[in-house]
């Protein structure tokens, strides 16, 4: 039990380290870009010495994420990551025989939590669909527990002498998905993790297992994405959405131009009931001739 708070305090102690860090590295631009926050279900699986080649795919244990990303406009993105899940296996190989003190584990259950900077570029960017690559460095904490629940690190009679193992190591994500806008604000996203690591141990078996190389992770993962004070495109100037309006019979002149026009006074006739008012004036004056 000790083992496990050690562990989530180092993880929460790494976690607001790189907050901080981002946080400085946000406050130092003159022109920050919008941020972006993400939360998303995962599906983990894991390759190692208990599950047989092929095999990777076949069953996920459900997991989660938490991303701060920044939503500018450039092709390549900085984002911080943050994300806990679990794997089981079981396996009826024949592992390498040790000696008659060592048992190596058949199964296992790893719980594990991580956190990581990436940088992601994007492709079209424009676009409604956002396809993106992307990599990065951070740190992962695993546990594998036997079928009774004990730690697996601190049982020596599943591993061969000097196969001592630290929980906490580095790790190494590459990342393929899509990002689907829905608005300026919310986005969804759709991406396939994979997390190479330093370390044989996932499963607590290493020199007695039949697979060479270190152990990874797999992780299938859907996320909602929502932009903090998004950049909404300015509207084009509002005559140029208006079609021009017909030029009057009446007046001689546009209606746009109405706003120009000088409004006679109450009372005064328009220029053009002044020479109808002359002109029968004129007839009158020639019959009274």
């Amino acid at each position: 039990m000790c083992r496990l708070v050690l562990m989530i305090y180092k993880a929460l102690l790494l976690v607001v380290s790189q907050f901080l860090l981002w946080s400085t590295m946000i406050a130092q631009q003159s022109n920050p870009a919008p941020l972006k926050l993400g939360i998303g279900l995962s599906s983990y699986s894991y390759t190692g010495d208990l599950i047989e080649s092929g095999d990777q795919f076949r069953r996920f244990y459900p997991g989660g994420n938490f991303s701060l990303q920044f939503a500018g406009k450039k092709a390549i993105q900085m984002q911080m990551n943050a994300g806990f899940g679990r794997f089981a296996e079981q396996t009826d190989l024949n592992l390498l025989p040790g000696n008659n003190e060592v048992v190596p584990n058949h199964f296992v259950e790893t719980s594990f939590f991580y956190t990581d900077f990436r940088l992601k570029l994007w492709f079209f960017r424009r676009r409604f669909l956002r396809p993106f690559i992307g990599g990065g460095i951070g740190m992962l904490f695993f546990n594998p527990r036997d079928a009774e629940g004990n730690f697996l690190s601190e049982n020596i009679f599943t591993r061969l002498e000097g196969e001592e193992y630290n929980t906490s190591v580095g790790s190494f994500p590459v990342v393929g998905g899509l990002e689907m806008v829905i608005s300026p604000v919310i986005s969804l996203g759709a991406e396939y993790i994979y997390r190479f690591t330093p370390t044989d141990y996932l499963d607590n078996i290493g020199r007695l297992g039949p697979v060479e190389g270190n152990d990874g992770l797999h992780a299938i993962q859907i996320s909602l994405l929502v932009t903090l004070n998004p950049e909404y495109k300015p509207l084009p100037p509002q005559e140029d959405l208006l079609p021009h309006p017909p030029v009057s019979q009446d007046w001689g002149i546009s209606s746009a131009s109405t706003a120009e026009m000088v409004i006679p006074a109450r009372g005064t006739p328009p220029k053009h009931r002044g020479r109808f008012w002359q002109k029968l004036k004129k007839v009158f004056r020639k019959k009274s001739k």
